[in-house]
């Protein structure tokens, strides 16, 4: 058995329209849109066009402003620079000639290359690791501080670019096990 109830009683008809919550189709005049809720320009008054023409203006004028202290700083660093590049070559040579021998050249280390620009020099090729070359150039029992072993490596040939070669060798030979450190700086060969 069914029972059919009216329609009408104790609900609200069909016909009648929802209200929509406040501001949830067009917001109220003076308040900002969201930009997610903007799809063409013919939803936005001339005002709001215009807010936003004026925020975008005063931005450019941010931007150009940082932009021209930008540009002055930088100005400013390469007068910087070319003062010291300036003054590098009579430096480089004060430095140059008090660690030179008699023959003009630092005893056993190759003349490193010039870099320009930031760019490295090509990597030096070699038949064996730098670990090899220190334990063939150096006897068993011998002791030899970094110096004299990055010395004496040059000397039978290893090449090598590298500013901080002392501090390489330094490094490979506390890392071998054919080397034992007998104090800071002095390693023996075993």
């Amino acid at each position: 058995m069914s029972t059919n109830r009216d329609s009408s009683v104790g609900s609200t008809p069909a016909e009648e329209p929802h209200a929509a919550p406040a501001g949830a189709s067009e917001p109220a005049v003076g308040q900002p849109r969201r930009r997610h809720e903007v799809h063409s320009l013919g939803q936005l008054t001339t005002d709001e066009i215009m807010a936003e023409l004026d925020r975008r203006e005063h931005r450019i004028r941010r931007l150009e402003e940082r932009s021209a202290r930008l540009r002055s700083q930088l100005a400013e660093l390469d007068l910087q620079l070319a003062e010291v590049g300036e003054q590098l070559p009579a430096l480089e040579s004060a430095v140059a000639g008090s660690a030179r021998g008699r023959n003009g050249q630092a005893a056993g280390v190759a003349p490193a290359p010039r870099r320009s620009g930031g760019r490295r020099a090509p990597r030096a090729k070699n038949a064996v690791s730098l670990a090899e070359a220190l334990a063939s150039a150096v006897e068993v029992r011998a002791r030899v501080s970094v110096a004299e072993a990055a010395e004496l490596v040059l000397k039978n040939g290893y090449s090598s670019n590298s500013s901080k070669f002392a501090m390489t060798v330094a490094t490979t030979l506390g890392k071998d096990s054919r080397f034992r450190r007998v104090e800071r700086g002095l390693y023996e060969r075993v």
